[in-house]
């Protein structure tokens, strides 16, 4: 990533991002502030903040611009159809005490320490996040009738779409549910393949 900050005099010098807040010497010899990381980012013509591929998919869904493909996926021909899938890339988890620890609490340990256990146990701390990405994928009723669908089946079309293959990377152990049926695209297809908003 090429940031840099541009003197009073007109000479640029290279910064990084962990420089931000802080000031560097020009050559000249004035001293430069350096802004925050989204107005370097700006000013080298980049999207103010960093956005993942999990998000970008996201916004992808919810601008419909997914399944990003005009064919199927398998054979290439033109379908407005598509098969529904998710990456589950994280689940948000409870970290609390086993019943059995808490049951030995209640017997050796005083009143007062019973009630901060119990909280404990009911109010659980949660950890983690909640990413599940859904990952549509186009693919026509012939084909669609062909394949055995399962985990490697979806996870083999997923990785011909580069964001798909990216998101999988990230997260080589996510689970990956499908639905068994085809869903039609609520665009509409002319002749020449392409899909065209209604």
């Amino acid at each position: 990533m090429d940031l840099s900050v541009t003197c009073e005099c007109g000479l640029k010098t290279q910064v990084t991002p962990t420089m931000c807040g802080s000031s560097v010497a020009c050559d000249c010899g004035k001293a430069i502030q350096i802004p925050r990381l989204s107005e370097l980012r700006r000013n080298a013509g980049l999207p103010p903040v960093m956005v993942g591929v999990a998000d970008k998919l996201q916004s992808m869904l919810v601008d419909g611009l997914l399944p990003a493909e005009v064919g199927c996926v398998s054979c290439g021909s033109p379908t407005n159809l598509y098969l529904t899938c998710e990456i589950e890339c994280e689940r948000m988890f409870a970290k609390k005490p086993s019943y059995a620890s808490y049951f030995l609490q209640f017997l050796f340990a005083p009143v007062w320490i019973l009630g901060a256990t119990k909280r404990e146990y009911d109010n659980p701390e949660v950890h983690g996040r909640e990413l599940v990405v859904k990952t549509p994928i186009r693919i026509c009723e012939t084909c669609y009738s062909k394949i055995n669908l399962n985990r490697e089946t979806c996870i083999r079309f997923m990785l011909s779409n580069e964001l798909y293959a990216k998101l999988l990377a990230r997260y080589p152990n996510a689970l990956v549910v499908w639905e068994t049926a085809l869903r039609r695209s609520n665009k509409a297809m002319d002749t020449k393949g392409s899909i065209d908003a209604p």
